[in-house]
């Protein structure tokens, strides 16, 4: 069996919920202000952990590293454009989502180490990783999930040399 080496990566996210889009370095710019995942929310690294553990995934992909990188390895990539932030805010960004499904969809969009799974494992592996997470953070009563990102937004200036 080919062993696939999923590239994980915690790249920061720019949040306009409910959809969560990656923010593009190449068109950061001083005066624009970005908000970005702090770090992988610890629930979910602690699911993804638990999932790829198991000897399944073990198997097919190896060991991983999970780095939880966040603002610190944006603001390097910021400085080595020549840019600096001026200033931050931090706050706490919950999601709701109706139920398991919805969640896995989010997942698909938003989870850094799917990018390199193969399409046919795909889907059992998040739902996998959705079900550890549930079960750190159990639906409400109502039955909605709730996913909470500790953010930061950061005003970007040019750097002074």
């Amino acid at each position: 069996m080919k062993k696939f080496f999923p590239l994980i990566f915690f790249a920061t996210f720019s949040f306009n919920l409910p959809e969560v889009l990656s923010p593009s370095l190449d068109s950061a710019r001083a005066g624009q202000t970005l908000t970005v995942a702090n770090q992988m929310p610890g629930a979910l690294y602690t699911a993804l952990r638990t999932v790829l553990s198991e000897e399944k995934w073990v198997e097919r992909f190896g060991v991983w590293n999970i780095p939880k990188k966040g603002r610190t390895e944006f603001v390097e990539r910021l400085m080595a454009r020549h840019l600096s932030v001026k200033s931050e805010s931090r706050q706490v960004v919950e999601t709701l989502f109706a139920g398991k499904s919805d969640f896995v969809l989010f997942l698909q969009k938003w989870l850094p180490a799917r990018i390199e799974l193969p399409k046919e494992v795909e889907g059992e592996f998040l739902s996998e990783v959705a079900e550890g997470y549930l079960d750190i953070f159990p639906p409400d009563e109502s039955g909605l999930i709730h996913f909470f990102v500790e953010c930061v937004t950061l005003e970007i200036e040019q750097k002074v040399t």
